[in-house]
C-alpha cells in the first residue's frame, strides 16, 4: 500500500499498488500443506491469531481489511496529518470516507483511554 508514502511524503494514492487481484492466500496455503486461516471479521482477529500461532506448522493468516482505513499510529504528529491530508486531496476518490473512518478510529482509541 501507499499509506506510508501519503503520511511521510504527502504523495497521492498510487493506483498501481492498490489494484491487487483477489487471491485466496489461506486456501493456497492449505493446498501446499500449510495451515491457512482467513479472517474477515474484526471481532475474531484475536482468535485467528491464536489459531495461527498454535497451528503446529507453518501458517498463513489472511486478514481482510478495508482499504479505506489507514493504519494510523497512536502517536501521529501534526506534520504527518497535514501530509496525509494533502495526499488525500491530491488523488483519492474516496478522501471523505477515508477521513471519516480515520477520525472514528482515533475517537474510539480516545474513548478507551478515558476513565469510565
Amino acid at each position: 500500500m501507499t499509506w506510508e508514502q501519503r503520511v511521510l511524503s504527502g504523495d497521492p494514492r498510487f493506483a498501481g499498488s492498490q489494484q491487487i487481484p483477489d487471491f485466496p492466500a489461506a486456501r493456497y496455503a492449505e493446498l501446499i500443506g500449510f495451515a491457512g486461516i482467513r479472517g474477515d471479521d474484526g471481532d475474531k482477529v484475536s482468535g485467528a491469531w491464536h489459531d495461527a500461532l498454535n497451528a503446529g506448522r507453518p501458517c498463513v493468516l489472511e486478514v481482510v481489511v478495508d482499504r479505506n482505513v489507514p493504519p494510523l499510529p497512536p502517536h501521529i504528529k501534526l506534520d504527518m496529518a497535514k501530509k496525509m491530508g494533502m495526499a488525500l486531496i491530491g488523488g483519492d476518490e474516496d478522501a471523505g470516507g477515508i477521513i471519516e473512518k480515520s477520525l472514528k478510529g482515533k475517537l474510539a482509541e480516545l474513548k478507551q483511554k478515558l476513565p469510565s
